[in-house]
Order: C-alpha cells, then sequence, then structure tokens
C-alpha cells in the first residue's frame, strides 16, 4: 500500500515497476451507493466455457461443442487415472448444464454440485504434473455462475455463442461395443411430446435409384434386408393387388435424411437440424480419395407412450442405419421413407467413471438383429464413441 500510495503522489518508487504493480484509479461507480459493480459483469458461455485455455485460435462456438462430445471418449482411451476422468466429466457436465435456457432449483443444485466434485478431483492434474496450480480467472469465474442465474433469471439474454460451419465431418466406428453418453444425452430427449417429434426432408429424386437386393446385401451390409421388408409388409393391411417382397424386386435409394426438430423449451430456440447419412463407399474419381462408407446411428422411439410418460432413455434404443428407401407400389401403400436398421442391445450398463452407457450389436441366430422402420420413429441422430484399448490413444 506504501508503495501504491507514493506513486500515486508521484514519486515513482522503483518497487512499483519491480513488484509489477499497477496504478489505481478512482471507479466511476465509487459515488453511486446503490451499484453493485459485480452483477454488471455477467458470465461468458463462449469465453469462459466453450473456449477455455488452449492455444487453439479462430474456432468458434460450434467448434468447441463438437469437441466437448468427443472429448471424454478420447479421454478414456489414453487409459487416464479414475480421478482425472472423474474429474473431466465433472467439468463437462458443469458445461452442458451451464448452457440450458430454463433452470430449476434441482438443475442449479446439479450445476453446483458438478462444479464442487471438479474442485474436488482438480489436484490430479498437479500431482501428474500436467498442471501447476488453478489460480487463474476463468476458472474462477466458474463459482459465479450458479448465483448470476438465480439473480438475472433470463440466462439467454446475456449468454454469448457464436456458431460457424465445421471444416471436417466426423465419422462414425462400426466396432462392436461402443459408448453411448449419458448424462449429456438424457436431458436433450426427455421428454419426447407430440410437440418435438421431428419431420423429415428426403431429396425429391433418390441417389440410387432402382438398386437390387443383391446390391443391398452387398454395399450396404443388408444382409436381411429382404426378411425385415417382409415382416414390415405383412404388418401393412394388404388386398390381392399388393405381393410380397423377392430378390427381383428394385429400390429407390435415398444417401440422408434431414431430421428437423423442434425446440424444447430448456435448449436452444431454433429448430435443431441432423442429417442422417447411410451411403456405401464412393469413388470420386482417379485424383481423389473416395467418399468413405457412412451408416449413422440414431436413438429409435419403441413405445411412444412410455417415451412421453417418462421420458429419458426409457423406451429409446440404438440402431444404426443401413439404407433408407422408398417401398414400391407393387408391395405397398406407404407414402414414407422407411429404414433398414441393425439393432443395438437395450441400454443398461452405466459406467460409473465415464458416466456413459455401453452397447453392443445386438444379434438373432448369428445374423444381425435387422428390422424395417417407418422414418418418423426416429427420435434423434445417436453419437457412439468406440471403446479404445486401454492406452490406445496417445494423450497428446
Amino acid at each position: 500500500m506504501q508503495t501504491l500510495h507514493a506513486q500515486a503522489t508521484e514519486q515513482y518508487p522503483p518497487e512499483f515497476i519491480a513488484e509489477g504493480l499497477c496504478p489505481v484509479f478512482s471507479p466511476f461507480w465509487a459515488e453511486l451507493p446503490h451499484t453493485n459493480i459485480f452483477l454488471c459483469i455477467t458470465s461468458d458461455i463462449l469465453h469462459q466455457l466453450h473456449q477455455g485455455i488452449s492455444t487453439v485460435k479462430q474456432w468458434t462456438a460450434t467448434d468447441h461443442k463438437q469437441l466437448e462430445r468427443v472429448f471424454i471418449g478420447a479421454l478414456v482411451g489414453t487409459g487416464a487415472e479414475p480421478r482425472v476422468m472423474q474429474a473431466a466429466c465433472s467439468l463437462i457436465d458443469f458445461v452442458y448444464l451451464a448452457q440450458y435456457q430454463l433452470h430449476t432449483d434441482h438443475m442449479l443444485t446439479a450445476l453446483q454440485e458438478a462444479l464442487d466434485d471438479f474442485h474436488c478431483l482438480k489436484d490430479i492434474f498437479v500431482e501428474l504434473g500436467c498442471w501447476t496450480h488453478f489460480n487463474f480467472p476463468k476458472l474462477h469465474s466458474l463459482i459465479h455462475y450458479a448465483d448470476t442465474i438465480q439473480t438475472l433469471r433470463f440466462q439467454s439474454a446475456w449468454r454469448q455463442s457464436r456458431t460457424g460451419p465445421l471444416d471436417a465431418e466426423s465419422s462414425l466406428s462400426s466396432d462392436s461395443e461402443n459408448h453411448l453418453p449419458h448424462q449429456y444425452l438424457e436431458p436433450c430427449v426427455a421428454p419426447v411430446a407430440s410437440a418435438h417429434q421431428p419431420h423429415f426432408q428426403v431429396s425429391c429424386q433418390p441417389q440410387s435409384p432402382r438398386k437390387t437386393v443383391q446390391y443391398l446385401e452387398q454395399h450396404h451390409r443388408a444382409v436381411c434386408f429382404l426378411e425385415a421388408l417382409r415382416a414390415f409388409v405383412n404388418m401393412l393391411p394388404r388386398g390381392r393387388q399388393f405381393f410380397e417382397p423377392n430378390a427381383n424386386d428394385h429400390f429407390d435409394i435415398f444417401t440422408n435424411v434431414v431430421l428437423i426438430t423442434s425446440p424444447m423449451e430448456h435448449m436452444a430456440a431454433t429448430n435443431a437440424n441432423s442429417r442422417i447419412r447411410s451411403h456405401p463407399q464412393r469413388s470420386n474419381g482417379v485424383r481423389k480419395p473416395p467418399t468413405l462408407a457412412r451408416h449413422n446411428t440414431i436413438l429409435v422411439d419403441i413405445d411412444t407412450k412410455l417415451q412421453q410418460q417418462r421420458g429419458g432413455l426409457h423406451s429409446l434404443h440404438v440402431a444404426e442405419v443401413h439404407a433408407i428407401f422408398r417401398l414400391p407400389s407393387h408391395l405397398g401403400d406407404y407414402p414414407d421413407p422407411l429404414v433398414y436398421i441393425h439393432w443395438f442391445k437395450s441400454i443398461q450398463t452405466l459406467n460409473n467413471n465415464t458416466k456413459m452407457f455401453r452397447v453392443s450389436h445386438s444379434t438373432r441366430q448369428r445374423l444381425p438383429n435387422a428390422e424395417v422402420i417407418p422414418i418418423h420413429r426416429i427420435v434423434q441422430h445417436c453419437h457412439l464413441i468406440p471403446i479404445f484399448p486401454h492406452g490406445s490413444v496417445h494423450p497428446r
């Protein structure tokens, strides 16, 4: 204080520069007794949460959100210590909960508990030599989030989030076992009421018209296509004008479908469009590498009534899309596209360290457990993360 006083009285002591001090000016709010200046500095979701501390530059909020989705899965593959996993999960929980536009007392309690858990576990990074201290402003700012939300109430008025296109698309693995995010996925799909049922868009013309059953079996890995289609057709109202599906039939194939989901009250106020792709490997000529095959995974509603009553994952199953097609008119009268899928086993096993469900492919008589479903039964896109062998992902 003596050094600061000497500097203010124009004595200019050398200790002022040596100790890295800065001059203290009279703040403009000093004569405003009813003003709490700290309430004027609101939390900044973009710069404090999404961007964090990183050497990456010129990334948008969308880029950072994409990284957050796979961060825990990649960390599992490094063989990280359990306390590292728990600390990372707690911090990611906080990031996701803080983005909600509507909060309840229960959610604010969960938000604070996630931050408290991280602070209890963060010393593991110092013990491992990953970091020296946690005395920096961005981490300190997190302790004000719950109070700021309670004080200002309307979070969407002060949240900052800029989105932009990604330069590359992530691919999905077809490994037999994968991790399914638990706590981040469940709030996004609960409850699924009629107002939130997704709509779909497909192109006017199929990208692959008049493809044979043999083509689907070889290129789309739809090994049980004919059997699954017969089971679906047999459930339709049929007359004498319709025939049974056979190996000589041809089908119009779509490579993708766009799901348009209405916004939920506590999430973003805009429609969330997700594109579900299913296509074999495609050649791009001699000079360009081929486009790899993609068979995206989805969440399928198997009991709409139960989903509306309980929400969450109670009536949802994971499936892999292998073909999107229209039913030929001679096989039945069905206006919407159909989807041929391979089921995963039901969502049951939860890993307490990663807070992810473990799912694996479902089989029947040593073949994929396949089914043809209407496209409106798809709830949303589903991101699976492969279970990497212990320590197979380099931490750097």
